[in-house]
């Protein structure tokens, strides 16, 4: 369907209503009560079954952040990110992760064979 401007201009009060919704729902949820221990950041880019691998190798109860938990980390202001991207543990399908780039907040999904930057995350 290819949106014109009569097309807007015919629906606008329905648009201005789904956006005021849209308004009330926050995009990001906290997550309350999460006691996490944020590693060191690997100095290197790594691809996301790499990366999986150096969060488990770092010891017990080590692992790779959920989206939520990284996007979490950005409106918390978490110190110690240095680089731009760092890849999740959530999967979006066999081949696919989701990255967060802490260069403003947003979240991308993209193919597992990418490099992106790597902080382990130990705690619920």
């Amino acid at each position: 369907m290819k949106i014109t401007k009569q097309f807007v201009k015919d629906n606008l009060k329905e648009i201005n209503k789904l956006l005021e919704e849209l308004k009330k729902e926050p995009v990001i949820h906290s997550i309350p009560a999460k006691k996490l221990e944020w590693g060191a950041c690997f100095g290197e880019t790594m691809t996301w079954e790499d990366a999986k691998i150096w969060c488990k190798k770092q010891g017990a109860g080590w692992r790779l952040p959920t989206q939520m938990e990284l996007l979490q980390a950005f409106e918390d202001k978490i110190s110690g990110f240095q680089s731009p991207t760092y890849w999740s543990s959530t999967e979006g399908g066999t081949y696919a992760a989701w990255f967060v780039n802490f260069s403003n907040g947003g979240s991308l999904i993209t193919t597992k064979d990418y490099y992106y930057s790597v902080r382990c995350v130990k705690g619920q």
